[in-house]
């Protein structure tokens, strides 16, 4: 039973992070008419990767494992090209959901 309750909720999660991304693409593109579709498809998936990041990083926080001030330098120093605003919202909302 456990197998398959993991390899089901795997499965799960790839099919919902691959719609999330293409519903990102999907908003960035009708937002940003005039951006090329390379760039709009690397900012969809650095978000995406700074999301999974942030996630990983509250995680190790709470746990004890990893200091915050770390957490939140590695953040910056992994997607530079976010403004520092954004990656800081992206390790807040991470810590506060990981609670």
């Amino acid at each position: 039973m456990s197998e398959k309750l993991y390899d089901s909720a795997y499965v799960l999660a790839a099919e919902h992070q691959r719609a999330a991304a293409s519903a990102v693409l999907e908003e960035l593109a009708a937002e940003f008419t005039d951006a090329e579709p390379d760039t709009i498809y690397e900012a969809a998936d650095r978000a995406m990767q700074l999301r999974l990041a942030a996630l990983e990083f509250a995680r190790k926080v709470w746990a004890r494992t990893y200091p915050y001030e770390k957490a939140v330098e590695s953040l910056h120093s992994q997607f530079t090209e976010f403004p520092d605003s954004t990656v800081d919202r992206a390790f807040s909302d991470a810590y506060t959901e990981t609670r």
